[in-house]
């Protein structure tokens, strides 16, 4: 990889790099090895419960059998969801016409959504004339987080193979190719950019909302961190926004402009916890090995990447005063820029020439406090990103729904694999039909809408649907110990569920007893039970004539979001 100092700056302050560093070729192999990586275990993203995916393959088969009407895809509802996005519909359409599997395709989607996020980093870097940085710019959008955040809009490398088939995985590419084409935009090109990035911004805000706010955020600071034409670019990163929300409100899937003028439950959407998680976990180590950068704020993409970091501070501060979970969790989905921060920070003193380190070792014992404060910082960086990678590859080991499948018979273990998607499907597809109403605690059925069924309450809330508060509540109220068998009978007939789904590892060993019955099992694998309602409803177990305690009745806590909840 070529260091910095084959570099020339043009007119506008922005670094040029000679024609022959144009496709380095060890970006060119780490986006391969990247690229074959979530190709290959992408598949095995089944084998996370309470992963994303589930959610993005329902709204693809709820679409692949009514294209037109298809319903809610997480309950037997007639409201529509927000992820019935340009990127769901397309590859509903590819699958029914293709015959090929849902899965299947979004697992090919997950493969061209990493291309894409590879092109759109090196064109966005190619902008400035830095794409001879990209291989550590990719280094650090892959390992520098406190720890890999399992939430959508991350790009850690942990986390690729089963994020990559989510609409935030296709949305994020999007906006970054609008960063890179403003940045190059000059004269009547504006007006070119102003019509294509209303189309892509448009495609970012239907697929992912929060991406798509990402999207508008970077134009803006694009803009403005330029060097000439500041002016000119904010009025046409202005238009084009504009001109997307005006495309993205004639969707005929959802309404996007109720979605704007809706006011989502706080107690689920906005997550004091997460934010925590995110500024002083996830985020950290980036915006803070950025500030090592900000004596090279006069080039035009440090500035504009080290304002955009404290811009999205900012509004994450705003966002949680306000309880917006929009504000509050962009920097995630900007972190990006600090990560890039870094990666060129990295570049430009030549951490990837291995010539230049006997040198700087020798520096951090040097009497002069400069010299010596600047060798420890760029050595410090540079250290951190291969601390924190090691874990990450280690998660890529030993995690299931990652390389574990093929890691364990090559150390000789026992292969430990969930099999979660064998297991539903043996258990619910021969006896449920389409539309069936499932109950089940909310991670036990979080998978039933993939094999046709619909549940009472979700894993992740619909943006559209009334009630859902009540749905858990009343959820947790049939799964309680000591529920009378009439009132668990009277929600069976409220939700016009179909079929009981137990879980032996998720329930206590009371509840699952007091639920158990024999006559009413269709299906069992030692783990889960498929449980007939209406036969369920017919016999009472002994012992159960009385309430749940009124204080427990009264406390029933919501689930917790965890940390694979998509934000629209």
């Amino acid at each position: 990889m070529d260091s910095a100092t084959d570099t020339t700056t043009d007119a506008d302050g922005s670094l040029v790099v000679p024609t022959r560093h144009r496709w380095p070729w060890v970006y060119l192999l780490l986006s391969l090895l990247i690229l074959v990586y979530v190709a290959a275990l992408t598949g095995n993203r089944s084998e996370r419960l309470d992963a994303d995916a589930w959610e993005h393959h329902r709204a693809v088969l709820a679409l692949e059998h009514n294209l037109w009407r298809p319903g809610n895809p997480t309950y037997a509802t007639d409201e529509p969801t927000i992820r019935y996005s340009p990127y769901s519909v397309t590859l509903a359409v590819i699958a029914g016409s293709t015959g090929i599997a849902a899965y299947d395709v979004l697992s090919g989607a997950a493969a061209v959504n990493t291309l894409l996020l590879l092109m759109a980093l090196w064109w966005w870097l190619r902008s400035y004339g830095l794409d001879p940085a990209a291989p550590l710019v990719l280094l650090s959008l892959i390992f520098l987080y406190g720890q890999p955040p399992g939430y959508a809009n991350s790009n850690a490398l942990s986390d690729l193979p089963w994020h990559q088939v989510n609409p935030s995985a296709f949305a994020m590419p999007i906006v970054i190719f609008t960063w890179a084409w403003l940045s190059r935009a000059k004269g009547r090109g504006l007006i070119g950019f102003t019509v294509g990035a209303a189309l892509l911004l448009a495609l970012a805000l239907l697929s992912h909302g929060m991406s798509g706010v990402m999207g508008v955020f970077g134009l803006f600071v694009t803009a403005v961190g330029s060097s000439r034409n500041s002016q000119a670019r904010v009025i046409a990163a202005g238009v084009a926004c504009g001109l997307a929300f005006a495309i993205a409100a004639a969707w005929p899937w959802y309404d996007f402009l109720a979605v704007l003028g809706h006011s989502p439950a706080p107690w689920f959407w906005f997550n004091p916890t997460i934010f925590k998680l995110m500024l002083l976990v996830w985020c950290l180590p980036a915006i803070l090995a950025s500030v090592a950068a900000l004596p090279m704020r006069d080039d035009p993409f440090i500035r504009t990447a080290l304002l955009a970091t404290v811009g999205l501070l900012g509004v994450a501060f705003v966002g949680a005063a306000t309880g917006s979970p929009t504000l509050a969790r962009l920097p995630l989905a900007g972190l990006i820029f600090p990560q890039a921060a870094v990666g060129v920070f990295l570049y430009r003193v030549g951490a990837s020439d291995l010539r230049t380190w006997p040198k700087r070792v020798k520096q951090l014992l040097d009497r002069d406090r400069a010299t010596m404060s600047k060798a420890m910082s760029e050595t410090l960086i540079a250290g951190l990103i291969v601390v924190l990678a090691l874990p990450n590859i280690w998660q890529v080991m030993r995690e299931p729904h990652l390389a574990r499948k093929w890691v364990s018979p090559m150390l000789g273990k026992e292969d430990k694999q969930p099999h979660y998607w064998e297991g539903y499907e043996a258990l619910l597809t021969p006896h449920i039909k389409t539309g069936d109403v499932v109950l089940a605690e909310p991670l036990t059925g979080w998978p039933v809408p993939s094999f046709g069924g619909r549940v009472v309450s979700a894993l992740h809330l619909e943006f559209f649907t009334p009630d859902q508060r009540e749905r858990l509540d009343d959820t947790y109220r049939f799964f309680s110990p000591d529920t009378p068998h009439w009132d668990r009978s009277a929600l069976i007939e409220q939700y016009n569920v179909s079929w009981l789904l137990l879980d032996r590892d998720s329930l206590s060993p009371i509840v699952f007893d007091e639920l158990f019955l024999p006559d009413a099992v269709v299906s069992d694998d030692d783990q889960r039970v498929l449980m007939d309602a209406g036969r369920w409803i017919g016999k009472s177990p002994p012992g159960l004539s009385t309430h749940a305690p009124k204080a427990e009745r009264q406390n029933i806590e919501p689930l917790s979001t965890g940390g694979t909840t998509t934000t629209p």
